[in-house]
Order: structure tokens, then C-alpha cells, then sequence
């Protein structure tokens, strides 16, 4: 083994609480990620993996690929020339309720699990509960910063707040961000999400791909 050598994952539990830390790997740089026994022989290693390969147990890591199948070989070419970050709930309590943050140049970003799309979770002047998946084992994100103010977003059940370094700009904020995919190495806008959907965050519930352009004023 060497300490330059690329990620690589060959073998995971296939249980759907696993299938979160796709993201995580892949923001490090994973060149593959396999889940164990996805193939349907009959046989599961439960309690290491999952009871039964039915649908859910599938769609969990399914839907991952599925949102990368366009641009997995444009992710990897990214990923070799460009910054990236991924983050995947944590299991203990505590580690959900504290932000996972970075720093990619001028900007951090961090991460939030178990939110609406709407609101905080501190407000108290409003009466709200949890949504369906806040106790579930689900959400992750992986970043990939194509320049100083452009990210690569890919991820789901998470919030992330991008906000300004010590050493960025006055005045930062979110400019705009576009879902789209990559295709042959370009972006490719299928549309604009409004000031609503990135009002409170910029909220993921299930796999889609984002470009988020960031910048300031005067």
C-alpha cells in the first residue's frame, strides 16, 4: 500500500444505513464503492448486511448511481483536477446536531441532517415536528469546487449552508444554483432553483446534482 494511492471501497455492508457513506467515499476521492451481496442468490449476511434485498434495501445505494451514471466518468476527471469534500449522518446524536464543515478556498460549507426544506430547527415560534427521516440512518453529500466560486453538488436527505471564510470576501452569498448534469465534461442546465428552495439552505432530499455559484457585493 501506498499512502498516494486512491480510495477504494470493495466491500461494504449492503444494509441501507450503510449506502449514506457513498457520499462520504466519494468526496474522498473513491475511485469504486460495492456494496456485498446486491446480487439475488437468496443468501444475506445479516446481521453485517441487510435481511432481505427487497426494494428499499436496493433503492438505498440505487438511486446514488443512478444520479452518477451520466457523469461517472466526468466525476472521476473532476474529482482528479479539482478540490472535493464529502460527508456522510454520522451515527452518534451528537455528531447530527454539529455541523460537518470545510473550507474550499474562499468559502466553508456545512452540513445539516433531519431539516425541512422550509425554516430552522431552533425556531420556537412555530410549531413544527421532525420530518419522516430525521431518526433514519440517511443523508450525505460529496463537493467537488470546479473554480474559486463554482461547487459540484451531489447528495441527499442533508442541508448545507455555504458561507464565507475569515479570509473571503465581505458580503458572500449563494449568487445562484442550477440542477443539472455533466455531460462529455460540460454542464448541462436543466433549471434554476428559485429564492424559496435556497432561502433557508440549500436543501437535498433525494439524489440530484447542483452547480452552486457563490460570490459578493459592494
Amino acid at each position: 500500500a501506498r499512502p498516494d494511492n486512491a480510495l477504494m471501497v470493495p466491500e461494504i455492508g449492503n444494509a441501507k444505513e450503510f449506502a449514506r457513506f457513498f457520499w462520504a467515499a466519494l468526496g474522498r476521492g473513491a475511485i469504486g464503492y460495492a456494496p456485498f451481496g446486491m446480487d439475488e442468490t437468496g443468501y444475506f449476511n445479516y446481521p453485517l448486511g441487510a435481511k432481505s434485498l427487497d426494494d428499499e434495501t436496493v433503492d438505498a445505494i440505487g438511486h446514488k448511481y443512478a444520479v452518477l451514471s451520466t457523469m461517472e466518468r466526468d466525476w472521476a476527471r473532476i474529482a482528479y483536477e479539482h478540490p472535493t469534500w464529502g460527508a456522510a449522518k454520522p451515527d452518534d446524536g451528537a455528531g447530527q446536531t454539529t455541523p460537518q464543515s470545510t473550507t474550499m478556498g474562499d468559502w466553508t460549507i456545512a452540513t445539516s441532517y433531519g431539516e425541512w426544506q422550509f425554516g430552522q430547527k431552533d425556531w420556537t415560534w412555530i410549531k413544527s415536528v421532525p420530518p419522516a427521516w430525521d431518526k433514519d440512518a440517511v443523508g450525505g453529500v460529496a463537493v467537488a469546487q470546479l473554480s474559486a466560486n463554482e461547487f459540484l453538488v451531489v447528495g441527499d436527505h442533508v442541508r448545507l449552508n455555504f458561507g464565507t471564510a475569515k479570509t473571503g470576501p465581505r458580503n458572500g452569498s449563494v449568487f445562484r444554483v442550477e440542477e443539472g448534469r455533466v455531460v462529455d465534461g460540460r454542464w448541462v442546465m436543466s433549471r434554476v432553483w428559485n429564492g424559496d428552495q435556497t432561502d433557508y439552505g440549500i436543501n437535498l432530499l433525494t439524489p440530484v446534482i447542483l452547480k452552486v455559484t457563490m460570490g459578493s457585493y459592494k
